[in-house]
């Protein structure tokens, strides 16, 4: 089995930690690819000194998503393409555990849980870790089908990715949840594995935290998005606002109830 791995990057000050957490794997790939979306200060290979053989794709302006996804795919020389945004670090045997999986010739994706970097204490990483981050996933130590695709940090297989048409290039976002329903049709499947996981570097603000919780549960049709606006509202004040108060976290508490605001700027700001 051997491995890709594909760093997407736009303006990351942590791309080193990625590329580091990469290239210390129980099972190391044989590439790395970095696709640098329109930086704004090119990557430079020579800071990146790594055992590993480095491969930097730059496009020339700030193309999106998906189409970073797609021509990580089409350059990609294994059978296996790991994808690890370039905010995150991956825990150190995540591709060994993740490739047991593969052993099932219909899985085509296997991804596991996000969380915060230890060291992050700031009101908006507790937010994200609480709300965002750690979802309820039944309570199971074992890999389980799922029906939805997430690219955080994923091992893909190649050859199922490019049978169900490969990631969207068009799309600025949802690249990862459409791609998964077509991977579910040709009757593939996603599993997540609760024994692997990535850690965000990032801090965010309160309009990139907006950002990202509108990316990740926003609905990618514009025709369901009132709907899907009423639904981030009403859980709003139904989950994240009782699960603020209940840990007595007040601060949190604020961003639970002024973040659909802000989420609707957001749509109606991109819709303009």
């Amino acid at each position: 089995m051997k491995v890709t791995a594909i760093i997407i990057s736009y303006n990351e000050e942590n791309i080193e930690n990625s590329l580091k957490s990469i290239v210390k794997q129980t099972f190391p790939p044989e590439e790395v690819i970095i696709i640098d979306d329109g930086s704004n200060e090119e990557i430079k290979e020579s800071k990146l000194e790594v055992p590993i053989p480095i491969r930097i794709i730059r496009n020339e302006r700030n193309m999106g998503r998906g189409f970073c996804r797609n021509i990580g795919i089409i350059q990609c020389k294994s059978e296996y393409a790991l994808f690890c945004d370039a905010s995150n670090s991956l825990c150190y045997d995540f591709t060994e555990k993740a490739l047991i999986s593969f052993n099932d010739k219909k899985v085509a994706a296997v991804f596991g849980k996000i969380t915060n970097n230890a060291t992050y204490s700031d009101v908006y990483s507790r937010w994200r870790e609480r709300h965002l981050f750690l979802e309820t996933y039944p309570q199971s130590k074992e890999s389980y089908k799922v029906y939805s695709l997430s690219t955080y940090s994923v091992l893909l297989r190649k050859s199922c990715i490019v049978t169900s048409g490969n990631f969207d290039k068009n799309l600025r976002e949802y690249e990862d949840f459409e791609l998964g329903k077509r991977i579910l049709e040709k009757n593939y499947n996603i599993l997540f594995d609760p024994k692997i996981y990535c850690y965000s570097n990032r801090k965010d603000n309160f309009f990139t935290l907006a950002s990202r919780v509108n990316r990740w549960y926003s609905a990618e049709n514009s025709d369901d998005r009132i709907i899907g606006m009423i639904q981030i509202i009403k859980t709003s004040f139904m989950i994240w606002l009782k699960k603020d108060i209940a840990v007595k976290d007040y601060l949190s508490a604020l961003i639970s109830i002024l973040l659909p605001s802000a989420i609707i700027y957001y749509n109606l700001n991109n819709d303009y």
